[in-house]
């Protein structure tokens, strides 16, 4: 389906550099992905040790 939006003078992607770039995108996502639950899980633990009550074991956090 080709893009009507797509200026004249860009050339379409070939099907290598259609998967690379696909590649590319996935790996963003996936990093960004990673990001994320790294942010959430950080804000989790500082929630935890701001609490007057934080989790006797070390492996109630975790799970």
């Amino acid at each position: 389906m080709p893009n009507k939006n797509r200026p004249k003078d860009i050339p379409k992607l070939t099907t290598k550099e259609d998967k690379e770039e696909k590649d590319r995108r996935r790996q963003y996502k996936q990093l960004f992905d990673e990001g994320e639950f790294l942010r959430k899980q950080t804000a989790d633990f500082l929630e935890i040790l701001k609490s007057k009550n934080p989790p006797k074991s070390k492996d109630s956090f975790w799970r």
